[in-house]
């Protein structure tokens, strides 16, 4: 018996789907002062929380100042990344977004050019299954 492109299509999409489960982020809010937990020693001070989507850490920065710093899990399918605080002001938000255990221990990339959008994994293999199945009706399989 032959598998058909569809059920190809099928079987990438369920290893897709799986390889996506959970990850660990650290989860903290401060207020930012000289010797803030969630800045400098984000695993003493923060939760731990279960993630499917994306870690996310955002630092918000007033005249140069940090004033405010958020780690925790994202629940949208995208995260955008922000560097506003670095620009000639230095007023706004930067942000960085990643997809392992406790990967958002650190600071934000100030480099990353604003409002890069970080693709979910499983978006880009929903979008890979129905190319799959579309090629099954271009390209059929032989008759034998």
């Amino acid at each position: 018996m032959k598998t058909s492109m569809m059920e190809y299509a099928f079987i990438f999409l369920a290893i897709c789907l799986q390889s996506g489960t959970g990850f660990k982020c650290l989860k903290c809010n401060e207020i930012l002062k000289q010797n803030s937990d969630c800045k400098l020693l984000p695993s003493n001070a923060s939760e731990v929380v279960e993630c499917t989507t994306f870690c996310y850490t955002k630092i918000h920065k007033a005249a140069g100042l940090e004033v405010d710093m958020d780690r925790g899990c994202t629940h949208d399918e995208d995260c955008v990344e922000e560097d506003s605080c670095a620009s000639i002001t230095e007023t706004g938000v930067c942000s960085s977004c990643c997809r392992e255990d406790y990967c958002n221990h650190g600071y934000p990339k100030g480099s990353v050019t604003s409002n890069t959008v970080v693709w979910n994994g499983n978006v880009l293999c929903i979008i890979m299954s129905i190319v799959i199945a579309k090629m099954t009706d271009r390209y059929p399989p032989p008759q034998v």
